[in-house]
């Protein structure tokens, strides 16, 4: 991490996997993000292509993560990440935009998670390219988006069994109905 908290509690006797870890843990991150993503607005439901673009996208950055950056160096691994996770945050507006306009209103909580998840690794990037200075805010920030991101996702995944709830006792009710239809005919 870039506040070093990962440096100082889980691995301390390790400062190459601590460079290494930041571009790592950002691909792992986005692409686990993407995936999930993916499954919580129902995205193969309303468009093919975006289910495709994000599984590439997610791919490219579970490589990126996983070979191009301890190969070719994490400067080159952080830049491909932080363009993956540019791209994908537009991906996930448009799918989640989507899903949404198709009736699965949850998709806006997942909208605003995965933008967290994307702004913070853009942000850590870019902090990590030295394209940006770190002051005590912006270092912090992170910390406060996955804050808010997990309590977003924590809405998202309850509202989201609520749903799965509300569908069950809808399809039980229209086969009692159905049952009762064929009964009296």
């Amino acid at each position: 991490s870039f506040c070093g908290i990962g440096f100082q509690y889980l691995w301390p006797n390790e400062v190459d996997w601590q460079n290494r870890s930041i571009a790592t843990l950002s691909g792992l991150t986005l692409g686990a993000g993407l995936l999930f993503i993916a499954h919580f607005i129902r995205l193969q439901d309303h468009s093919p292509f975006l289910t495709k673009l994000y599984a590439f996208l997610g791919m490219g950055s579970l490589v990126t993560s996983l070979i191009i950056a301890p190969v070719f160096g994490i400067q080159t691994g952080l830049t491909l990440i932080s363009v993956f996770a540019a791209a994908s945050g537009a991906a996930v507006v448009t799918g989640c935009f989507i899903s949404a306009r198709r009736g699965f209103t949850l998709a806006y909580l997942a909208m605003a998670a995965f933008g967290v998840i994307a702004s913070v690794i853009v942000l850590n990037g870019l902090l990590a390219l030295s394209w940006i200075e770190g002051s005590y805010f912006i270092i912090r920030l992170p910390q406060a988006a996955l804050g808010l991101e997990g309590t977003v996702l924590a809405m998202g995944v309850i509202l989201k069994f609520r749903v799965v709830q509300a569908e069950r006792e809808q399809a039980r009710t229209q086969a009692i109905l159905l049952k009762r239809e064929a009964h009296e005919n």
